[in-house]
Order: structure tokens, then C-alpha cells, then sequence
């Protein structure tokens, strides 16, 4: 009974709780409580005591008392209620209005009549703001910051318009990286100055969110004139800016740098249908994880740049800008520069497979533009626009394929026959080969031959798409081309070119069409351009069953009227094969001049073939095969490849025209000039009639200066009315190798106005030396070595069979005479002229007679006796030698020498000596002996005695001679004249023993002897010192301080210092860490640190060895059991502390108030079960539970319904 009652107790709790939270609660759709104001309230003072316009953020017009109507409140979005901001000061409204905090700000922003909110202070802002009004916020220097919200700072709805400046300096509006920025619904926002920085969102658009309003095609618009979006993140799309459907986003103006979107755009995301217009300022340095580094634009949405620059940008692709299905990039102008991404399109991505476009009229863009397609289903990228700024960027099959797709608009293409093109590679359509019928061998793929539509497209029902754009090869190759293609016409790589211009490529493969047939272009028209190409295509043009159409076929282009093919080769075989046709034309470069066609610089190697059964006309040229219009020009071109035409029908009606340059000129203003053939030319007819011309095969027109192998054809040109010039004609193998056809070919121009390379080089195809071209280096060979040596006066040469003269040279070697010319030692020729004799001006002789020598030969000139002057002593005699007289001839010079007696010695009667002997000088001053042993009575000294004091003295001579006696150094005789050195501490005094004969001093003399006298002095020592290594100490003698002694010190007593100096030679040490000195066992430390808990005393830190008590209080385990209540089966216990270390309880925390186990316990509860039921106990706790939960309830309804929800 008690439960029940406590029960329907706690009900009416419950009830309670819930009244209070419903009479304060408001819903935006309720009224609002009762207004208790006596007095009307005005915006200047609003009655704080009211329930109603005491609330913050109340309006005048919620007072019961306020004359004016009241408006509905839902017409207008309210500002957000913040409860924790303070009130608001009173202010003014007006106009314009300075505010310096939040609430200031709330009440200016709920004044419509306030156009313009000046900051005076750094506000930081709790909540977000709507804007339903035009009004003007000016930052003035300062910052508005987000303080832990995350909603957007202002919504600008449909009747909204806020325009954001700053009219001081550095004022800014920080997000500090909150969920927030600006929303526009439907509204319009213009950012004239400031900073909008770290901003973020979850989703797009971090900075600034533009969707449309509430109204049906009302949109939301930013206008940017100035100021700055930085530092601003989404993690999905469009790191700074959302554009969304229908909407608008023009910069005029400004700085959008350091923004980063997680997913797409880095800056700026453009969707459904929106505008985002660039007409100045920057976007920098954004980036985005996947699509477009600066903007991506999708769903039909449109990018138009007409200023501005996009730089230093990065995307996986799009490092700029990223080009979505069915959008559209139109750039009139700015730049897009430094960007970079991984996947393509470092500047621009394009989705052009499906709908993306990218159109560019002006600006500038310096990476790559990637544009990607697909094509039959799988995925081809492409970079480039097609322009001829930007062309298209290929170097793959896949692309080349995409790019003749999009000339001839094929493949759901758009269709653009100008579209310009570049290789960036060798592009290989089929790997493996062809024969001479087309047949395909598999290469290393093993892929199937694939065949290819040209680009630019004609049929033979007319439908003509020619190409008239730009294609440069950049000298890369296309490998593997593969045409068949019967029965359309213009066959090659291309069909037809109008206009258009193709450059710097090779082809090679085989192809084969029905007319206009070659491997570069089939026709061409319109002022095309065709240089710098080379075919290494087998060629052929036939029909395959009787037609009465011509054939023609060429290696660069089939026909070409008003085209001009320059610096192009051939080296393929080009064929026409007919059957019953009308006639057949085949040319190296090109079949058909149609007018106005100019063919320069260009050559053929290729084998030219025109062969028919049935044919009525066939024409060949090594370069062109005829002309069917007027004005067509042939100019510094050659032929070294074999042309031939083939009839193997019977009719004597068939016509063979075969020129080693052109096969017939029909027109008298097509022209051919400074050109040669050297290939073979053949024709065979039956019945017919052949024309087989070195340079052309029949001409109406001119062939100037033009020239061709001797032995290839027997005529320059067959005549047929037209004109050819006096030096074209034949010229042998050595005039086309040696240079002198070079010469006429070059012709007096300069180098800048002719093509010719200024040697002639070895051509493998022709198997000869010739001229060739500035491009051209020759090819590799070796000159026949053993062919004979030609000469003139001055020179020698060889000649090889290839016709080039090498090894030519001046004559060398050999030696020319008095009466024979030189002999060259390369080529054994005679040169130079006969010397003649050459008479020296010096005479020769011998002894009697003189002449004048040739200094070439032994021819003699002027040849006579001597005839002698009356001579010169020149050698005078002497005591035993002859003197000479000489005598010269007068005419020549030459000598004869006459002997002179000697005069013999005159001996002096005096001795003259030195040291060994003595003689008898002569008295002759000019006596020539010089040796004293060849003198008068030269003999050795003898006689005397010698002392150790006097030498001998010779008895004859009486010089002294010889050595004296050695002295006799034995006496020891103690006197200071002998003291060599006195006594000291250690040793006797030294004294010199002198001649025992003489006395002398034995002192410096080779036999010095010395003897002691007397005893040392000893030592006088000093006092011990300690010495700087601190290990050791010396004593000085005072006699002789030169004498020192030193000696290790020494500790015998262990007290650290010397026994002999006292020197401190150490300090007490515990490396041991016993607390006593290792050396002297002091006592040094006590034991210390550590901590002492209830189980361990503590532990000294120095020695680790335990020391004191134990700490009680400290313990090191104490573990916590909360308390548990007791039930009627088991016991509870009390909140209490329990510590494992000394196994005692607590009933604190820190463990200092200790109880027993027992006092844990508490004891089980009484069972009262024999009580009247009022129902399960739980429902006690239900009803709490309840309880808490209506009151939780309530109180948060009553906070929901009182705060203002934004939703982005």
C-alpha cells in the first residue's frame, strides 16, 4: 500500500515538472505571451519588466501597446536569439551606424532603415545573421570572428543585398576554420574589399554558398570587385566558392589564393546550370583532390574568361580548370599559368566525350590542355584544343585515330576539318609488314592488320570532307599504314588537303586506292602546303577491273593544284596498274599538277612503275607525272630511282611518256629547272610509241638547266613545241660526282637562294656520288682505292666507279734538277719546271787551283791557279818546336802553310825548388817546357836532418825539404797552461799531456792525450719540487744547476699527498658507492633518496641498499571498492580502499584512516514478503527514470522552440 501510494506521489511529481516548461514554451507559430506594458515601447526603450518585450531580441511591434499594426512574424526571418550575449546598448537607428559588439550588430541588422554597419571594434560573433535587406557592412580595419558556432555569419535570402568592404586596413571576417561563411538564397552578396579567411565546410563552398531563393527563378548572385577569399577548405567541392543551379558568381576583382576542397574544385565549383563570369583578379595557389585545381564545371554550367589570371594551381587532372560532361569553358582572355596535375590537363581538362567544351579566343594558357574522349568505349585523352595556338598533342594510335575522327566527324564527333595537330612520338598503326601486294605479315602483337580511312575523307559519290588544318610531324614517323580502299577516291594518310598544311612527317606501310592515290595526302588544293615529308610507302593506284579512268598515283601526293611541296622524299615504290584505262600516271612526288602547283627541293629514290595491259597512256617522272593545268613549277628537285612504264598489250595506238623528272608537260608555262636524274628509264610498248627524255619525256613548256646521266636516255626532252635551254643535256658519272653539275646547278646563286649541299655525297640508292641537298649528309661508302691516278700539271686524282673524284690533290714529292723535273710521289707524274744550274758566288778549291761549284750538280765555273801573297808567321818556333808562315791565295782566299825551325834552351846557372825537388829554369822567354822534370838537372832533394822543430835541408840545392819530426806528447805536467777542464761534483780535472822534446802543448794537435788530477767536489742539492705532470719531483744542485734528480712520488701512508714533497696527488673517490673512499677508506656520505611505502623501506640511491622505516601512509597498490547495497540473500559492503602491499583496509582514498575486513560489511536485508503487493519493486525506478527523462524533455523543447535553426 505504501509503494502505491509513493507511486501515484511520484506521478503528480512528474505532472508538476511538465506545467512550468509548457506555460514558458513558444513555438514560432504560437502567439507570444501577454504583454504586461502599461506605456507604448519604442526601438529606443524597450520595457525590460515585460515577459514579451523584455525578451531579447523583441520588436517594438510585439508591445500590446504600440499604436502601429504588428506584423506578421514569420514574414520576416528573425536575427538568432542568443541567450548568453549581453543586451543591447542603447543606440540610435539611423541611416548609418558604428557598432562595437554583438548585440549592437543584432539590433543594427534587425533596423531596416540602417543601410550601412561601420565596425569600431573587433567583434566576435556567438551566432549567425540573415539579411533581408540591402545594407552595406564595413569592416573599417577591424576582424569579425566565429566564436565556436558552426553556421553560416550571414544568409543573404531573396530580398536580401550585402555588400562587404573595408575602408580601413587589414579588416577581415576570420571563420577560424569553423563550419561556416556566407550563404546566398536567392540574395545577392559584392565583396568591394577585405578578407574572408579560414573559412571550412562539410560540404561546398566554404566561403561563400550561392542557391537560389524560396521563389520560383529567383537566384542568388556574388559579385567580387575587390578583397580577398583565402585559407578557406571544403571537404567535398569548391573550396572557396559553390555556384548553384541557375546562379551567378562574377570576379571583377581580387584575390582568391590558399583555398583547398577535399573532393572537386579548389576555388570555384560551377553546377546546374550557373555562371561563373572572370573578368579580372586572381586565383592562386588552390588545389583539389581530384578535379580542377582553380573551378570544375558540371551539369550544363558555364565558365566565360574574359581577364584575370589562374596560376600555381594543382589537381589530379585539371590543374587549372576541369571541364565536366555538358559544360562550357569560353576564354576571351587572362592567363592560366604554373598549374600542374597528375592525370592531364595542367592547365585545362576537358570532358569532351561527353558534352565538356573548351573554346578559346584569346588569353593565354601554358601547360597542357588534356581533352578526353571516348572512343569505342574505352577512354582516350588528348591534349591540345585543335587550335593552331594550342594544337592537338599526339603520340599515340588511339589518338591519331581520335584526331582523323574529329577532322572527317566520325564516331559521334564533332566535326572539324581545321583542326591542327602534332606528333610527340612514332605512332605504329599495324607492327607487322607488307609485301609488294599488300599481303600482312603479324609482327610482334600478333594483331590483325588494321585498315585506315584517311583523314579528311573523300568517296566516289562526292562526299568530300578535306582536311584543312595544320598537322606537323615534328619528324616522327606513323608506322604500319595500312590503306585499301577501293573504289574511293584521294587515298592516303590523308584524303584531301584544302588549304591546309602538312610538315615535318614520314609514313611508311602500304596503300592502295582507285585515283589521287600516295602516302601523304591524296589531293590537295587551295594554297596547301606540304614540306619537309618523306613516303616510304609502297604505293599503288589501280582499279582492278576494266574502267576508262585515268590512274595517278604519287609518293607524297596524288594530285596538287595550287600547293606547293617542298623539301619532301620518296623512297617507296609508287605504282599505277591499269586495265582498259584511258591512260596512267605515276610520279615519285606527285602525280597530277593541277596549276599553280610548285614542287622544290624535293627528291625520289623510289622505283616509279606504270604498268596496263590495255592502256591507252601511260606517264612516269622520277619527280611528276604530267600537268592538267597551266602555271606549274619543277625547281631544284632529282630522280635517282628507276622509271618505268610497262604496256604489255598490242595496240600500235599506246603512248609511253618517261622523264627522269616529269613524264610530260602539257602546258607552255610549267616549268622545269636546275634539276637531274641519274635513275634508269625504261619503257616497253609493243606496238606503241615511247618518249623517254633524261629530264622530261615530252614538254610544251621550259626545261631550263637541267641535266641527267649519259646513259640513261638518248635525249634531255622530246620537243613538242616547247623550250629547252642550250645546257641541258648529258652529263657523264665523273661530271655528276666531281662537282661540276653542282656547280651548274647552284648556278651563281648564294648559298641563302639555292638548296644544294656544297659537296656532292655518296647515295646508296644511286650507287653514285651526286649532288644532294643542305639536308642531306650521304650514306656511308668506300671509294675503289686501286683505280688509276689522273693529273694535270698541278693536281692528281682518282676517279671511282660511283663517278666522285677523291683523293685529289697538288702533286707532291720528288725532287727536281739542274736538268730534270720533279717526280710526284703519289701518282709518279712529272711537275714543275727544270732547275737549272746554280752557280754559287763562293769559290772552291783545292790545292792548286780555284773554281765556281753548281749547288745542285759537280758542274765547275771559272776555273784557275793560285796565286800566293808573300805570307804571315801564324805559329811562331820555340826551344824544341817548329813555326809555321801561311800564305793566301789573292783571287780565291785559299792557303798554304810553310815549317819555321825551333831555336833550343839557354839554362840558367841557379837552382829553382819546391817542395820534392830542385832544376835549372830556362832563359828563352818563348822556351816551351812547361814540365820541370824535362828542366836541366831536375832531381830530389837529399841530405840534412830533420827535428821536431826544423826540417831537413837539401846539401846540393840547400832548400828545406821534407817533414819535421813528430813531438813526443808524454810529459803530465800539472800546469793552468795545460788545464783542459776543472773538477766538479762528479768528475777530476782534465789537464793536456805536452812534448816530452819541446814542451808543446798536445792541445788541438792530431795526437791530443789528456791525464786526471785530483778528486770530484760533489753534489750541493736543493730542495725537492713538485713537477707538472703532478707524478713526479726533482731537486737542483746549487753548484751545478745542470744536475738534477727526479723521483716518482710517492703515498706510502695513503693519506693523498707525497711522502717527500707533500704535492696533493689525489682526492677522496666512491666509484664503489659504499659511502667510504676507495683510496682511504674516509667516510664520505650518508645514505639518501628513495621513498619508503607500507611493504618497502626506502632504497638509497646511491648505494641501492635499503635504509629507515616503513611509510604506512604510503601505499603502492590501494585498490577502490565502491559500495554495494545488501539485498535480502546477500550482504553489501560500504565504499572502502584496500592495499595489496600490506594487506590492510581504509575507509579513505589516501589510505590513512584504516578499519577491519568486518567494518566493510553490511548485513543483508530484512524480508518483508508476508507485506500486502502493490506490484513489482522496479517500478520505483521506472517512475524516476520517467521522472528525469519528462523533465529532460521538457526543458529542451522549451530551448529548441527559443532558438533559430539555420540550414544551409
Amino acid at each position: 500500500m505504501k509503494k502505491r501510494l509513493f507511486s501515484i506521489l511520484l506521478a503528480l511529481c512528474m505532472v508538476l515538472c511538465l506545467v512550468p516548461t509548457t506555460a514558458f514554451a513558444e513555438s514560432e507559430t504560437e502567439e507570444p505571451p501577454v504583454c504586461t506594458c502599461e506605456t507604448a515601447c519604442t526601438a529606443e526603450a524597450m520595457n525590460t519588466e515585460c515577459p514579451v518585450c523584455g525578451a531579447v531580441g523583441a520588436l517594438p511591434e510585439s508591445c500590446a501597446k504600440c499604436s502601429g499594426p504588428v506584423e506578421d512574424a514569420a514574414a520576416e526571418p528573425e536575427v538568432e536569439d542568443n541567450e548568453a550575449q549581453p543586451e543591447a546598448s542603447p543606440v540610435v537607428l539611423s541611416g548609418k551606424r558604428e557598432i562595437k559588439s554583438e548585440a549592437e550588430l543584432n539590433v543594427a541588422l534587425g533596423d531596416k532603415s540602417c543601410t550601412e554597419i561601420t565596425l569600431g571594434e573587433n567583434i566576435e560573433l556567438s551566432g549567425g545573421y540573415i539579411i533581408s535587406h540591402t545594407v552595406t557592412l564595413d569592416l573599417n580595419g577591424y576582424t569579425l570572428t566565429v566564436n565556436g558556432n558552426e553556421w553560416d555569419i550571414f544568409s543573404v535570402y531573396e530580398s536580401g543585398n550585402l555588400t562587404v568592404k573595408d575602408s580601413g586596413t587589414g579588416g577581415k571576417i576570420d571563420g577560424q576554420n569553423k563550419n561556416c561563411g556566407f550563404c546566398i538564397y536567392g540574395g545577392v552578396l559584392t565583396l568591394e574589399s577585405g578578407t574572408i579567411i579560414n573559412c571550412m565546410t562539410d560540404g561546398d563552398g566554404s566561403a561563400v554558398d550561392i542557391s537560389s531563393g524560396d521563389s520560383e527563378g529567383v537566384y542568388g548572385k556574388f559579385v567580387m570587385n575587390g578583397g580577398a577569399i583565402t585559407n578557406c577548405k571544403a571537404t567535398d567541392d569548391g573550396g572557396a566558392v559553390d555556384i548553384g543551379k541557375g546562379c551567378t558568381f562574377i570576379m571583377n576583382s581580387g584575390t582568391i589564393s590558399g583555398c583547398r576542397a577535399d573532393d572537386d574544385a579548389g576555388a570555384i565549383f560551377i553546377k546546374g546550370n550557373a555562371s561563373f563570369v572572370m573578368n579580372g583578379g586572381t586565383i592562386e595557389n588552390c588545389s583539389a583532390g581530384f578535379c580542377g585545381g582553380a573551378v570544375k564545371i558540371r551539369n550544363t554550367s558555364r565558365f566565360t574568361m574574359n581577364g584575370g589570371t589562374i596560376s600555381s594551381c594543382t589537381a589530379q587532372q585539371g590543374g587549372g580548370v576541369y571541364v565536366d560532361d555538358s559544360s562550357t569553358f569560353n576564354m576571351n582572355g587572362g592567363s592560366i599559368a604554373n598549374c600542374t596535375a597528375v592525370n592531364g590537363g595542367n592547365s585545362v581538362f576537358v570532358m569532351s566525350g561527353t558534352g565538356g567544351k573548351f573554346t578559346m579566343t584569346d588569353g593565354t594558357v601554358d601547360g597542357s590542355v588534356t581533352l578526353h574522349f571516348t572512343v569505342a568505349g574505352s577512354d582516350v585523352y588528348m591534349d591540345g584544343l585543335g587550335t593552331a595556338a594550342y594544337p592537338y598533342q599526339i603520340s599515340t594510335a588511339d589518338q591519331l585515330k581520335l584526331f582523323r575522327d574529329i577532322v572527317n566527324g566520325t564516331g559521334d564527333h564533332a566535326q572539324n576539318h581545321g583542326a591542327c595537330a602534332v606528333l610527340t612520338n612514332d605512332i605504329v598503326l599495324n607492327d607487322g609488314t607488307f609485301d609488294e601486294n599488300g599481303n600482312y605479315t603479324t609482327g610482334a602483337s600478333g594483331k590483325a592488320v588494321e585498315t585506315w580511312t584517311p583523314i579528311g575523307k573523300y568517296t566516289d559519290d562526292g562526299n568530300n570532307t578535306p582536311y584543312t588544318g595544320t598537322f606537323d610531324g615534328k619528324h616522327y614517323a606513323i608506322k604500319g599504314l595500312y590503306v585499301v580502299n577501293l573504289p574511293d577516291v584521294a587515298v592516303g594518310l590523308f584524303g584531301g588537303l584544302k588549304g591546309a598544311a602538312v610538315r615535318n612527317l614520314t609514313v611508311d606501310g602500304y596503300v592502295q586506292g582507285c585515283d589521287f592515290v600516295s602516302g601523304i595526302a591524296g589531293d590537295a588544293s587551295a594554297n596547301s602546303t606540304i614540306e619537309n615529308c618523306q613516303n616510304d610507302c609502297h604505293v599503288v593506284s589501280e582499279y582492278g577491273a576494266d574502267s576508262g579512268s585515268f590512274l595517278y598515283v604519287g609518293g607524297i601526293v596524288g594530285s596538287a593544284a595550287d600547293t606547293t611541296i617542298a623539301g619532301c622524299v620518296n623512297t617507296g615504290v609508287v605504282e599505277a596498274r591499269g586495265s582498259n584505262n584511258f591512260g596512267s600516271v605515276a610520279a615519285g612526288i606527285v602525280g597530277i599538277l593541277y596549276g599553280n602547283a610548285t614542287v622544290i627541293n624535293c627528291y625520289n629514290t623510289g622505283e616509279i612503275n606504270v604498268t596496263g595491259d590495255k592502256l591507252r597512256e601511260g606517264t612516269a617522272g622520277g619527280i611528276a607525272g604530267k600537268d592538267l593545268s597551266a602555271h606549274n613549277t619543277v625547281s631544284d628537285c632529282y630522280n635517282v630511282g628507276a622509271v618505268t612504264v610497262e604496256y604489255t598489250g598490242n595496240s600500235d595506238s599506246y603512248i609511253a611518256m618517261v622523264g627522269g623528272i616529269m613524264g610530260k608537260i602539257y602546258y607552255s608555262d610549267t616549268t622545269v629547272s636546275n634539276c637531274y636524274s641519274v635513275g634508269t628509264l625504261k619503257s616497253t610498248t609493243g606496238k606503241g610509241t615511247s618518249y623517254i627524255g633524261g629530264v622530261v619525256g615530252i614538254t610544251k613548256g621550259t626545261v631550263a638547266n637541267c641535266y641527267y646521266l649519259d646513259s640513261t636516255a638518248e635525249k634531255a626532252v622530246w620537243p613538242d613545241g616547247g623550250t629547252v635551254d642550250e645546257a641541258t643535256g648529258p652529263k657523264t658519272a665523273a661530271q655528276l660526282g666531281n662537282g661540276t653539275v653542282l656547280a651548274l646547278l647552284i648556278n651563281s646563286r648564294t648559298d641563302s637562294e639555292h638548296p644544294w649541299n656544297s659537296q656532292c655525297q655518296y647515295l646508296a640508292a644511286a650507287g653514285k656520288t651526286l649532288p644532294v641537298f643542305k639536308t642531306q649528309t650521304g650514306d656511308e661508302h668506300t671509294h675503289d682505292q686501286s683505280s688509276p691516278w689522273k693529273s694535270n700539271e698541278t693536281e692528281h686524282w682518282q676517279v671511282c666507279a660511283c663517278g666522285a673524284v677523291f683523293h685529289k690533290a697538288e702533286h707532291s714529292g720528288g725532287t727536281a734538277t739542274c736538268t730534270q723535273r720533279a717526280i710526284c710521289a703519289v701518282c709518279g707524274a712529272e711537275y714543275g719546271d727544270v732547275l737549272g744550274h746554280d752557280f754559287t758566288t763562293n769559290w772552291t778549291h783545292d790545292d792548286n787551283e780555284h773554281w765556281k761549284q753548281c749547288s745542285r750538280c759537280d758542274k765547275k765555273d771559272d776555273v784557275g791557279p793560285h796565286t800566293w801573297d808573300n805570307g804571315t808567321i801564324t805559329i811562331a818556333p820555340t826551344c824544341t818546336k817548329a813555326g809555321e808562315e801561311t800564305y793566301s791565295c789573292t783571287k780565291c782566299g785559299a792557303t798554304k802553310i810553310e815549317p819555321i825551325p825551333a831555336t833550343g834552351h839557354r839554362w840558367k846557372s841557379e837552382w829553382t825548388s819546391d817542395a820534392t825537388h830542385h832544376w835549372h829554369e830556362c832563359a828563352n822567354e818563348s822556351c816551351d817546357v812547361t814540365d820541370n822534370a824535362g828542366k836541366n838537372g831536375y832531381a830530389e832533394h837529399s841530405g840534412g836532418k830533420a827535428t821536431c822543430t826544423q826540417n831537413a835541408v837539401c846539401e846540393i840545392c840547400k832548400a828545406e825539404y821534407g817533414e819535421k819530426l813528430p813531438h813526443d806528447f808524454t810529459a803530465e805536467t800539472v800546469d793552468a797552461k795545460y788545464l783542459k777542464s776543472a773538477a766538479t761534483c762528479t768528475e777530476k780535472a782534465v789537464y793536456y799531456k805536452s812534448c816530452a822534446v819541446c814542451g808543446l802543448s798536445s792541445e788541438g794537435t792530431a795526437d791530443e792525450a789528456t791525464f786526471f788530477s785530483g778528486n770530484a767536489l760533489d753534489h750541493n742539492w736543493g730542495a725537492w719540487t713538485q713537477n707538472s705532470d703532478e707524478k713526479t719531483h726533482t731537486r737542483i744542485c746549487k753548484r751545478d744547476t745542470s744536475h738534477t734528480e727526479t723521483e716518482n712520488c710517492i703515498d706510502a701512508n695513503k693519506d693523498h699527498k707525497c711522502d717527500i714533497c707533500d704535492y696533493i696527488i689525489s682526492e677522496c673517490a666512491d666509484d664503489n658507492k659504499d659511502h667510504k673512499c676507495d683510496y682511504c677508506g674516509k667516510k664520505l656520505t650518508e645514505h639518501t633518496g628513495g621513498k619508503a611505502t607500507c611493504k618497502d623501506k626506502a632504497k638509497c640511491e646511491v648505494c641501492g641498499a635499503e635504509y629507515g622505516e616503513l611509510d604506512a601512509k604510503n601505499h603502492t597498490d590501494l585498490k577502490h571498492f565502491p559500495a554495494t547495497a545488501a539485498t535480502k540473500t546477500t550482504e553489501g559492503n560500504i565504499e572502502y580502499w584496500y592495499c595489496e602491499g600490506c594487506g590492510k583496509y581504509y575507509s579513505d582514498k589516501d589510505g590513512t584512516k584504516e578499519i577491519k575486513k568486518a567494518d566493510t560489511v553490511t548485513a543483508k536485508l530484512k524480508d518483508d514478503s508476508k507485506s500486502p503487493q502493490t506490484g513489482d519493486t522496479s517500478n520505483l525506478a521506472l517512475w524516476i527514470a520517467l521522472l528525469f527523462v519528462s523533465g529532460g524533455a521538457a526543458i529542451g523543447t522549451t530551448v529548441v522552440s527559443r532558438k533559430k535553426k539555420y540550414n544551409r
